[in-house]
């Protein structure tokens, strides 16, 4: 499982379009697709990390946990949007 290019690419242009139409639905889908990806992805940085640099795994834990919550941050809202005006 290590050609996910065309996955990414995928996602990206999920991402892409959400981002362009703005529409509530689909920018949840986006956020949760992204957030099936990120969440495994972290998780699996974060439990192998002697590969890298305590600096090279600090920013790239980092960075990797900025795309979760910022799917998480777009998909919460995303949601609010509708139903936290109720």
């Amino acid at each position: 499982m290590r050609d996910v290019g065309a996955l990414l690419l995928a996602l990206a242009a999920l991402l892409v379009i959400a981002a362009v139409v703005l529409e509530r639905h689909l920018v949840i889908v986006a956020a949760v697709t992204s957030l099936v990806f990120e969440v495994p992805h972290l998780v699996f940085h974060a439990s192998h990390t002697a590969e890298l640099s305590a600096t090279d795994n600090v920013i790239n834990l980092a960075l990797l946990g900025g795309t979760v919550a910022i799917s998480f941050a777009v998909g919460v809202a995303a949601w609010m949007e509708r139903h936290g005006s109720s």
